[in-house]
């Protein structure tokens, strides 16, 4: 009778379920476990990746919401459930929201090389020269054996006709 214990038995059968190809089963039993331990962060965010792949990008973006939510105090997890959703974001071709969420895991790890140098190549792309040279200083800290984010504050600055601020790190590439 212990919720802790069932709910863990519970998360292993919806994996086992779900590695087998049935779903439903699978947001059921994790429904069930909602039942158990309302707010139960695993719970919801295996509710938001079965409807993703069950193709229903709308309830898989509710479920993720909501774990988002539950996950108020733990970093870690809020870390990964921003960059789900960016990955929901990006499969709708909503880039403001892929950046968004990018920024919000920046905001709980802002170390993470992945996700500064994703946010670098977004603002790159949408030519962002502010962004792009404050995101290349930010991983030439966490980052610094790597020559492409000098370079890529030296080219940010130069097109914002700040020549002068970019050739020491043009010189550091």
């Amino acid at each position: 009778n212990n919720p802790n214990a069932v709910a863990q038995m519970l998360s292993y059968l919806s994996v086992i379920q779900a590695r087998n190809g049935d779903l439903d089963a699978a947001a059921a039993t994790n429904e069930r476990m909602l039942e158990l331990m309302p707010g139960n962060v695993a719970a919801l965010r295996n509710l938001a990746v079965i409807a993703r792949d069950q193709n229903n990008p709308d309830e898989a973006m509710n479920w993720l919401n909501q774990a988002i939510v539950a996950a108020d105090q733990n970093p870690g997890e809020l870390k990964t459930l921003y960059l789900f959703a960016a990955e929901l974001y990006q499969a709708r071709g909503d880039t403001a929201q892929v950046i968004a969420n990018y920024e919000l895991a920046r905001q709980v790890d802002p170390s993470d090389v992945g996700v500064l140098t994703t946010l670098l190549n977004f603002y790159t792309a949408q030519q962002d020269d502010a962004k792009t040279a404050e995101l290349g200083e930010a991983l030439m800290q966490v980052d610094p054996q790597n020559f492409q984010h000098p370079l890529a504050v030296a080219q940010a600055l130069a097109r914002m006709n700040r020549p002068q601020d970019a050739l020491p790190y043009a010189q550091q590439a």
